[in-house]
């Protein structure tokens, strides 16, 4: 989903800009807030942040195994934190479902 991972990305790089690893950052609203104006149709929607040594941790994700999202966005970057290290990858996902729940 070409919009969903355009707000990943922009989330990954305000998260790395602020050192802050989370789905709300001061000022902004609330990451999966956003999903759903992105997405009209959406149901429900979860987002996992975090921080990795390796692109590779993405799976590590609690949500990647639910099947009741049907629409994904990826963001991915590599940067210097103060808090995290150097060459660290920044990673926002976003799970959105447009489905009902059984």
């Amino acid at each position: 989903e070409p919009e969903l991972e355009r707000l990943a990305l922009a989330h990954a790089q305000a998260a790395l800009k602020a050192d802050q690893p989370k789905g709300s950052l001061p000022g902004t609203p609330r990451l999966h807030e956003r999903a759903f104006e992105l997405v009209s149709d959406a149901r429900s929607a979860a987002v996992d942040v975090y921080v990795a040594e390796t692109p590779a941790e993405i799976s590590q994700s609690k949500n990647v195994l639910n099947a009741a999202y049907d629409r994904v966005g990826v963001g991915l970057l590599k940067g210097n934190s103060q808090t995290y290290g150097k060459n660290r990858y920044w990673v926002v996902v976003l799970f959105v479902s447009t489905r009902e729940a059984p």
